[in-house]
């Protein structure tokens, strides 16, 4: 099985420059807390979770409407491409010990995700 058969391609984003609190709000209205970053052309440039919001913004007592996502983002990305193997993006979250991974493509455009979940969902997945 491939990721393309499993993986979620809509995708919420938030930009570099947008506001950290936006990105809160974003997650919050969506019941998520992992948000891919992209630039202009949804080339991935890192991810914004709500545990680097607490991290590296409230416990610094930064303010978030005036904190830019680009400041507290996580530059370190896991990711596949969508005609890889499952098993693939199973190993790249088991020896990062991320609970998703980006979908992108050659290009760095972002194609959607794949998270533990979607793994877990499956019924013939070994």
């Amino acid at each position: 099985m491939k990721v393309r058969d499993v993986m979620k391609t809509a995708a919420i984003t938030v930009r570099l420059d947008d506001s950290v609190s936006e990105a809160a709000r974003l997650m919050r209205d969506h019941g998520i807390g992992f948000l891919p970053v992209v630039d202009e052309n949804t080339r991935v440039c890192g991810v914004i979770t709500d545990r680097d919001i607490v991290a590296r913004v409230v416990a610094c007592d930064a303010p978030p409407n005036a904190t830019r996502v680009v400041d507290a983002m996580t530059l370190e990305l896991v990711r596949v491409h969508q005609d890889d193997d499952i098993d693939v993006a199973a190993h790249a979250m088991s020896f990062t010990h991320k609970g998703r991974v980006l979908v992108t493509g050659d290009d760095d455009v972002l194609e959607g995700f794949l998270s533990l979940q979607d793994l877990a969902d499956l019924d013939d997945f070994d």
